[in-house]
């Protein structure tokens, strides 16, 4: 029965958070237009300046060495001692 004091509070605590969180998102348009978000994932929109980021974004990876690269290619000191029991 003292379980019921405890649980009585946090479930009102979380309806207030749950409405009030409802209240917030009707009030700033939330769900003022359903329909579009839909529909935006249908159109493929390749911008430009994304194309022109990327290729930018390549052309100085090109010139700096890949650090992933280099790491595979040294030889791990520990593996080396393992080994040599």
């Amino acid at each position: 029965m003292d379980i019921m004091f405890w649980l009585i509070p946090v479930a009102i605590f979380i309806l207030v958070v749950a409405v009030s969180a409802f209240i917030w998102a009707v009030k700033s348009d939330q769900y003022s237009d359903l329909e579009s978000p839909a529909y935006k994932i249908l159109f493929d929109d390749d911008s430009a300046p994304l194309d022109e980021h990327a290729a930018a974004s390549h052309s100085a990876n090109d010139s700096k060495p890949n650090e992933s690269t280099q790491s595979n290619t040294r030889e791990d000191p520990s593996r080396q001692q393992s080994g040599h029991h």
